[in-house]
Parts: structure tokens; C-alpha cells; sequence
């Protein structure tokens, strides 16, 4: 006969009463750990059920709910008048198994071992680690970082509380590949009056963010390899998102007009698409002045080419009225238009759009039934009660009051301190300023170097895809209050003094 276990040998098998797992999984969990762990030998006989029972000073039926289940996975097995044993059939592999290390070590030893990648994974590993990992520290100054704060938070919740309580069954299960229809037309009715686009609610496609709208294009329009052109510097995620699906990167640099539409020519004529920031370029700040506009309509419409027009807060101009938009001058259907929620209200709302031609509505319409559907039907359907019951509006209205005030304390705050080592960009709109090192300060460096001391102001020359000669600190202030940018510049300017002096 085998032997029987004694009591001493289940002592690391503990049953607490207050835990929140049930009693018959502790059981459960501790018998498996035994096993596999060696503690428990193959072959051996178990207590009865009923002595288990008053052993821990709990019902027999939760020993036998624990032991069905150890039988049902192959642990144990019950014997016609001999008792229940611990299986001998186990596989070799399960004996051995090794206790597993802590979740600390096993996180660094993934981070630290991204092997077996492919080219495009490469890429993309080697692409934040030199451009993205000081830039995603949620701390002054990251650059595109809302006032989330100020979301309406109590707003959104009643009126995503209002629209479950009146869904219904049909809205459950009719999913249309290209999003909500009301927020469609929402934004059609929007973009129409705000920002010049010309479009109906079938040309707008809702989307989780502007990568996987960037991705989606390329799925549907591009060849991996086909080329790209993109400004230089320019929008780090873009670039990465292009290099993720394929893409040969054109870095075209930009001057005072915008993109500079001569080198795109003479660096590559036959590209396929451009990406680019009209109405506030990413991140020099700078306008695409109405010649530069009309001679890229004319070049994509001449290559049939296409422009992705990325729009991304448009809505915070703080002199004179918003531009409007480059696909509202398109008279060929060459423009793709591209504009998000997410710097609008939250990171976290992974919510953002795009306007596509007419002739791409079908091909478009095909491609997302087929690969991918839409964001979470709540989130649609409460932004679409929020733009149409006149929420959004007043929300920009409010926002662009805060954050051009926020915009002046950060600008006067730095020229106050670090006049010396940093020459403030002049800028009307957007979600950051551009900050000029004096000459020979390096600006990779300094931005390391801030980071390990608590400030976030990444490196202009993390955005260039050519490193000619940028250096600057591009410096977020729509996400801090006045005493946190004041407090920022201060531990800000001790850093960059402590630097200098290296």
C-alpha cells in the first residue's frame, strides 16, 4: 500500500478564512503548488476528505469541491476503496518546474532580452529608445499632454450614464465598420463650420488614435516599401507608425513656409504620400503658407499622390481665428484629413477620426469589415451627445482661455531664468513651445540629463530623422497649473546650469 501522507506534509498548504479566494481554490492552488513543486511525491496517498476537513476547521463538501477539481486536471486520482492518490502519470516536464522569480527580475530580463524581433520590430525598438523613451514621462514639460484635470469628468460620466440606460438591443449589435453614424455626422456638421473641411458623415471614419489611423491607411493605399515623404523634424509617433507598416521614410526638412515641397521633389518625386502638419507644424510651430498649400495640392494631384493632413489641435490658435484646414482647398480628392480627441480631452480617450475622399469610402468601408472595427460604442456615443448638445465647444472655448494663459506664464517664467541659455520661439497656437539652445549646447544630452532629475523636455533633435544641426527643448504647458510650470522652470534651470558647468 502507498504510504499516507502525514498532516506535517501539508503544512505549507494554508487555508485562510478572511482571504478573498474562495476556500476550495486556496485548497486547490496549494495542493497544485505541492505537486509541481516536488513537496508532495507522486504516488502518495491523501488523507480522507473528511480528516482534511477537520484538520483546517472547514466542511467536507469544500475539500471534495477542491479535490474534483485536482482530479478533473490530472493531479490526483481517486482509487474504488483505496482513497485518493497523488497521480503518477504526471508529465516529467511538470515535475521540474521551476518556482518562478519575482515580477521585478522577470520584467527586467524582458525588457532586457527583445531578441528574435523582426526588421520592422527592430526598428521600432531601436526607434524609442533614442527618440521616445525621455519623451513619455508624465512630468512638466511633455509636450502634448492636455489639461486633464479639467476634463469634464462629471459631464461625461452622466452622459454615458444616460445613453447605457437607454441602449438598446439593436444599437448592441449592429456595429458599422467606419463608427457610431451620429458622431460621424456630428463631426461632419463640425469640421464643415469650424475648420473649412468639405465632407459628409459617410467620408468620416472613427478611429482608436492617429497611429492606428496612419496604419490603417497603409494597410489600404500603400505597398510596404513604397515612399513616403515626411517633415523633418517632425512627429515621432508618425514616423514610427509609417516605419511599423512598411514604409521608406523620406525625411524632407521644413523651413519657414512648412514643408520645403523643392527637396521633397529632388530627394524622391515618385513618393506615394506625405505626411504633414499644415496649420501648426510639429514641432517648429510654423504655418504652411497659402503658396506652399497650393503648390502640395498641386504636385499630389499631378503624382496622384496622396496627403495625410494631420490636424491635431487645430482648435487652439490663441491670436486671430483658426486657419482653415488644407483638404477645404482640395479640389482634386488627393487630401486625407486626420484629427483626434485624445489632445482635446485625455489620453485616455483613445478616440480620433479621419475624412477620406468619396472615392475611398467603399475600398475603406470593405477594408475595416474586414480588419479591424471601431472604438467602444460608449465612447462614440457619449462624444456624440457632447458635440451636439454643445458641450465641445464650450469646452475649446474654455480650454483655449486656460491654456493661452498657460502658454504666457511658461514664456515669461523661462525668459525670467534661463534667458541665457534658452531663446523662447514667438508661437500662436498649439500645445507646447520651442525653446533655442545657445549655441553649442547639445541638446540629446541635456534632455537625459533633465530627466533623471524630474523634468521632461525632450530634445528637438529627437524629432529629426536627419540630425542637421537642431537643438532646442520643445516644452508641453497645457498639462500644469501655474505654481507647477513656475516650480518646473526653477528645478529646470538648476538642472541646465548644473549641466552647463560639466
Amino acid at each position: 500500500m502507498a504510504d499516507l501522507l502525514s498532516p506535517s506534509q501539508l503544512g505549507t498548504i494554508l487555508v485562510d478564512a478572511v482571504s478573498p479566494n474562495p476556500l476550495y481554490q486556496q485548497i486547490y492552488e496549494g495542493f497544485r503548488q505541492a505537486i509541481l513543486s516536488g513537496q508532495l511525491p507522486v504516488g502518495m496517498r491523501l488523507p480522507a476528505t473528511r480528516a482534511l476537513a477537520a484538520l483546517w476547521g472547514i466542511s467536507r463538501s469544500t475539500v471534495v469541491l477542491a479535490f474534483e477539481h485536482l482530479s478533473a486536471e490530472g493531479y490526483l486520482e481517486a482509487r474504488r476503496g483505496s482513497g485518493t492518490f497523488i497521480c503518477s502519470s504526471l508529465p516529467e516536464p511538470l515535475l521540474n518546474v521551476r518556482h518562478p522569480r519575482d515580477q521585478t527580475q522577470r520584467a527586467a530580463t524582458r525588457r532586457a532580452e527583445p531578441a528574435q524581433l523582426s526588421a520592422r520590430g527592430t526598428q521600432l525598438w531601436i526607434h524609442y529608445q533614442t527618440k521616445r523613451k525621455h519623451v513619455d514621462l508624465p512630468v512638466p514639460f511633455r509636450p502634448g499632454v492636455p489639461a486633464v484635470g479639467c476634463f469634464p469628468t462629471e459631464l461625461w460620466r452622466r452622459l454615458s450614464g444616460r445613453r447605457w440606460r437607454q441602449v438598446t438591443p439593436e444599437a448592441l449589435a449592429r456595429i458599422d465598420p467606419m463608427g457610431y453614424p451620429p458622431l460621424r455626422e456630428a463631426l461632419a456638421v463640425y469640421l464643415r463650420a469650424a475648420r473649412g473641411v468639405r465632407c459628409e458623415p459617410e467620408q468620416v471614419i472613427l478611429v482608436s488614435s492617429s497611429q492606428h489611423a496612419i496604419t490603417l491607411l497603409s494597410q489600404i493605399l500603400l505597398d510596404p516599401g513604397d515612399s513616403v515623404w515626411i517633415e523633418d523634424p517632425g512627429y515621432p509617433r508618425a514616423q514610427a507608425a509609417l516605419t511599423a507598416a512598411g514604409m521608406a521614410l523620406v525625411p524632407v526638412p521644413v523651413d519657414g513656409e512648412g514643408l520645403d515641397l523643392q527637396a521633397g521633389q529632388s530627394l524622391d518625386a515618385a513618393a506615394r504620400l506625405v505626411y504633414i502638419t499644415p496649420s501648426h507644424q510639429y514641432p517648429l510651430g510654423v504655418t504652411m503658407s497659402l503658396s506652399r498649400r497650393l503648390a502640395v495640392l498641386e504636385w499630389a494631384a499631378t503624382q496622384k499622390a496622396w496627403i495625410l493632413e494631420d490636424d491635431y489641435v487645430s482648435e487652439y490658435r490663441y491670436a486671430g481665428r483658426p486657419l482653415t484646414a488644407l483638404q477645404g482647398l482640395d479640389t482634386a480628392g488627393r487630401v486625407i484629413y486626420m484629427g483626434t480627441f485624445s489632445k482635446l480631452f485625455s489620453p485616455a480617450l483613445r478616440l480620433s477620426y479621419l475624412v477620406i475622399p468619396p472615392g475611398l469610402v467603399d475600398p475603406f468601408m470593405a477594408a475595416r469589415s474586414l480588419i479591424d472595427r471601431g472604438p467602444s460604442f460608449g465612447d462614440q456615443a457619449t462624444m456624440a451627445d457632447f458635440i451636439q448638445e454643445g458641450y465641445f465647444s464650450r469646452h475649446i472655448r474654455r480650454m483655449r482661455t486656460l491654456y493661452a494663459e498657460r502658454q504666457e506664464i511658461l514664456k515669461t517664467a523661462l525668459q525670467a531664468t534661463l534667458s541665457e541659455y534658452l531663446e523662447v520661439q514667438p508661437c500662436d497656437a498649439g500645445l507646447h513651445i520651442l525653446g533655442w539652445l545657445q549655441k553649442g549646447m547639445n541638446d540629446a544630452p541635456l534632455t537625459t540629463y533633465l530627466a533623471e532629475q524630474g523634468i521632461m523636455a525632450p530634445a528637438l533633435s529627437y524629432f529629426s530623422m536627419t540630425q542637421s544641426g537642431w537643438s532646442g527643448l520643445v516644452l508641453g504647458f497645457a498639462g500644469w497649473d501655474a505654481p507647477e510650470i513656475k516650480q518646473g522652470v526653477e528645478k529646470m534651470a538648476r538642472g541646465i546650469r548644473c549641466f552647463a558647468r560639466l
